[in-house]
């Protein structure tokens, strides 16, 4: 009785053990039966995953370590085994391509893609450094005053006499809430600003205005968007020469 046992893709591919009709003593085997039974095993071996390919690649390399290997043998599992390398490389580059196309159709890298620069906004090369020494002069200058009202209340930083004087008349009320108010809606636009043109380290602008002055961060987060936009112009140039 033949036997009907399916072969397993991580299986060799089997020899026939009854020798081809019209063959006289002497000949070579018949090679068509085992060309056929070779491309059926490698038509299995190209329907594994890269688990059960990765899994029969390791049984290959480990028969292949066998002290009593026969050359031709040794050769049967190297040629296995290269077969299930490939297939493993095969899975791989499909996942990567995959994960290719998926990022170039996500929404933050389609926005990246087609975000151009209206001819209105281009930016000046000399604007980004004159926001740069601006947010220089707003954190020496308002610290100097901090520091002569830190003299004057007795060496320490007294926020709640500060914030009394801040109010002290109505001219001093109408700066402070002035600033309050301008100050807030500048930071909230920096915020959002700063995600549409992915400004990297924006941050930065935020610690200084609570840190060291608005007058300082306000005009460092303008020098940090001039930097971006002059990226996006060179990218967008790049891209219009490449088409």
């Amino acid at each position: 009785m033949a036997d009907s046992k399916p072969r397993s893709p991580m299986s060799p591919p089997r020899k026939s053990s009854r020798p081809p009709e019209n063959q006289a003593p002497g000949m070579l085997p018949d090679q068509d039966q085992q060309s056929v039974e070779e491309r059926e095993w490698q038509a299995d071996v190209a329907q594994l995953s890269f688990q059960e390919a990765r899994t029969a690649l390791e049984l290959s390399l480990g028969q292949l370590q066998a002290a009593d290997l026969e050359v031709e043998a040794m050769a049967g599992h190297y040629r296995r085994a290269l077969t299930y390398l490939e297939r493993c490389e095969a899975v791989l580059a499909e996942v990567e391509q995959d994960v290719i196309e998926w990022d170039q159709g996500s929404p933050a890298s389609q926005a990246h893609q087609t975000m151009t620069i209206p001819l209105s906004s281009r930016p000046s090369p000399w604007l980004a450094w004159l926001y740069l020494g601006l947010a220089v002069a707003g954190a020496i200058l308002p610290w100097l005053a901090n520091l002569d009202f830190i003299r004057e209340s007795g060496g320490a930083f007294d926020l709640a006499r500060f914030i009394a004087q801040a109010n002290a008349n109505p001219a001093a009320q109408s700066l402070s809430r002035d600033l309050l108010i301008g100050a807030t809606a500048f930071t909230i636009w920096m915020v959002v600003e700063a995600k549409r043109l992915q400004i990297k380290y924006f941050w930065v602008a935020l610690l200084a205005s609570f840190g060291l002055a608005f007058a300082c961060g306000a005009p460092l987060f303008l020098f940090l968007r001039e930097r971006r936009l002059q990226e996006l112009l060179k990218e967008q140039g790049e891209a219009q020469t490449q088409f």
